[in-house]
């Protein structure tokens, strides 16, 4: 059902233009190549996909098990967009020369021809770059969280490439004037490309405006069901949650789990994501058999008792204790807060679900390290950004935003040129769809003594 799905999707043009794609393929590994010796030949979109779902030592796994031409060219290339992704300038000359090297390799149907390319290697950055964020009031402190991250990779860009230096200007957006105001300000003093504004109600405003003179890349999303105006110059990005519930569901399909309980929070973002969820989920073949919204506020533990239909324990021990519960599903999907999660987990275990995979998103983990505390969340997988890897971050997720932030203004005509190549940032691989909306391909972790460590699926 999944690879007929996929297949579908890549159908209709070059393009991995389907979110379930990389993280919806079965592990490579070499069992997996002498299972299928024709793996190589096959469509190139999956090939790509597979290669590009795998961490940095399974690709090195799969380098040593790939012998033939058409399979070394096929790791070369993921090897280039793995390590030279996060900057134009090095990706495409490699990528020509990779293209000149293997004029009739199958992975050329990923690339664009060898003239565009070129004029891509040719196209000179944004002159200036204008930066509309919150700096004052409420929202001001997530504003200059923005704003460091950004800064932090212009200058870590100017090390490596210094002739890269566009101008840049910081704009307020509390400071009375309306974000067109304040856009055409910025236009009017020289910008040609612009980063923010922050809120949703300010992407909206930015969505109604009637005439775009620059492009804009926002740092959150229009509403859904309130597009309008001119968008064709703007590029959505933020950290959605909506990506991590159709990974979520992608992921834990190509494990080959598929009758689901699903727990989520009864209020707006729990209903949202959920929603979202779920329809990526069935799409992918899978049934939820049951489901949760829950109220943080009241206790769980009958609550949960009741989803996994407990039955008392028997006076023998002839019963497993797996057997205590419903025996309808094999997996459980969590969307909740680190603090309510850290509740969940525990209750799921006390009531014979320990031995279900727990699948989640980012916001079970706050991203600051405290062992004590997430020793309750040991076992449970989940997506979130490469940052969190990093344990010397201090700082929060939205300082990853303002860094790719950087990247994404600096590298517009790139992500509309070579949509098959990520950006690696530090909020993920990304790409951008064909709604205009920067899409993040996470990283998969396992909570294991406390901490976060990457995914190792086999």
């Amino acid at each position: 059902m999944i690879l007929a799905l996929l297949l579908s999707a890549c159908s209709s043009g070059r393009h991995l233009n389907n979110d379930f794609l990389a993280s919806a393929q079965p592990p490579l590994s070499p069992d997996t190549l002498r299972e299928e010796p024709d793996f190589w030949q096959s469509n190139p979109n999956i090939v790509w996909a597979r290669l590009q779902s795998l961490n940095d030592p399974q690709l090195a796994e799969t380098a040593d098990t790939a012998h033939s031409e058409l399979a070394r060219a096929w790791i070369d290339l993921a090897v280039i967009s793995r390590e030279k992704g996060a900057n134009s300038a090095e990706l495409l000359p490699s990528l020509i020369a990779w293209r000149q090297a293997h004029p009739l390799h199958p992975g050329t149907a990923l690339l664009p021809d060898e003239e565009t390319l070129l004029t891509l290697k040719r196209t000179p950055p944004p002159h200036r770059i204008a930066l509309l964020l919150p700096l004052e009031g409420p929202s001001a402190r997530l504003g200059k969280t923005v704003r460091e991250g950004f800064l932090n990779a212009y200058y870590a860009s100017l090390k490596s490439n210094p002739t890269l230096k566009p101008a840049l200007a910081f704009y307020d957006t509390t400071r009375g004037k309306s974000i067109g105001e304040i856009y055409q300000q910025a236009v009017q003093e020289g910008a040609d490309q612009i980063v923010g504004p922050l809120t949703r109600d300010e992407v909206h405003a930015i969505f109604q405006q009637s005439h775009l003179e620059a492009p804009i890349l926002t740092l959150n999303y229009n509403p859904p069901g309130l597009l309008s105006g001119s968008s064709s110059d703007i590029i959505q990005f933020g950290l959605a949650p909506e990506d991590e519930a159709i990974q979520m569901a992608a992921h834990a399909r190509s494990a080959g789990l598929s009758h689901a309980l699903l727990i989520a929070p009864q209020d707006p973002w729990g209903v949202r994501v959920s929603q979202t969820f779920a329809s990526a989920w069935r799409a992918a073949g899978g049934q939820i058999i049951d489901s949760l919204m829950f109220d943080a506020r009241k206790p769980l533990a009958d609550d949960i008792a009741h989803l996994l239909k407990v039955i008392p324990s028997p006076k023998d021990d002839t019963l497993l204790p797996e057997e205590h519960r419903r025996q309808d599903v094999d997996v459980i999907f969590l969307l909740a807060s680190s603090t309510d999660a850290r509740q969940i987990v525990p209750l799921l275990k006390f009531d014979y679900a320990g031995s279900l995979p727990i699948y989640s998103v980012s916001a079970i983990y706050n991203g600051t390290p405290n062992r004590t505390a997430d020793l309750d969340l040991d076992g449970v997988i989940f997506c979130d950004i490469p940052w969190v890897l990093n344990t010397q971050n201090t700082s929060g997720r939205l300082s990853a935003v303002g860094h790719d932030a950087w990247q994404l203004a600096t590298q517009v005509d790139r992500l509309k040129a070579l949509p098959n190549f990520p950006v690696n940032g530090w909020t993920g691989a990304l790409t951008l769809g064909s709604n205009q909306r920067i899409f993040r391909h996470l990283t998969w972790m396992k909570m294991k003594n406390g901490q976060p460590q990457p995914e190792n699926r086999q």
